[in-house]
């Protein structure tokens, strides 16, 4: 719980991911609960630190191919990849509350897509970062991309 900033919203989440959003609403609109909260503000070099900007154009490339792969495998953890990504600062606040209100608006799979949108637009060198957080909790997916990598690679020698 004291390990990344907005503990309180990514357990609320999780509970939503696990078809339980009417316990995270009454959680939720309890003041109690509120103040129990452990969100620790970011500071503005923090923000700062979220690099913005394409990806790389052929990591674009293999981001872009593999695109229902990734949605279809975040819905899942959403909760969880936000977290990390937000304390690898890969993510802001900002792209959370733009998550969250695609997971209100569109369920899982609209946080998703959102996610993966975001995050091809988080740098140019961002794809080894993502990978890096992904593992060794996601393999599957980070596995995949790292497989993709070494084939461009291959490609470019």
């Amino acid at each position: 719980m004291t390990e990344c900033g907005d503990c309180y919203d990514v357990f609320l989440g999780a509970l939503r991911e696990k078809k339980l959003g009417e316990m995270a609403n009454v959680i939720d609109s309890d003041p109690e609960q509120k103040e129990v909260k452990t969100e620790r503000p970011i500071t503005r070099s923090q923000r700062a630190k979220v690099e913005k900007g394409a990806m790389e154009e052929d990591h674009l490339d293999i981001w872009s191919s593999e695109h229902d792969f990734l949605v279809a495998e975040f819905k899942n953890h959403l909760g969880d990849l936000i977290m990390k990504l937000f304390c690898k600062m890969i993510i802001d606040s900002d792209d959370k509350e733009k998550i969250r209100r695609e997971i209100r608006d569109n369920y899982n799979v609209g946080g998703a897509t959102c996610l993966v949108e975001i995050l091809a637009n988080r740098g140019e060198h961002v794809l080894p970062r993502i990978i890096k957080v992904l593992k060794p909790t996601y393999n599957k997916i980070a596995n995949r991309l790292e497989d993709r990598l070494a084939e461009l690679k291959l490609e470019r020698l």
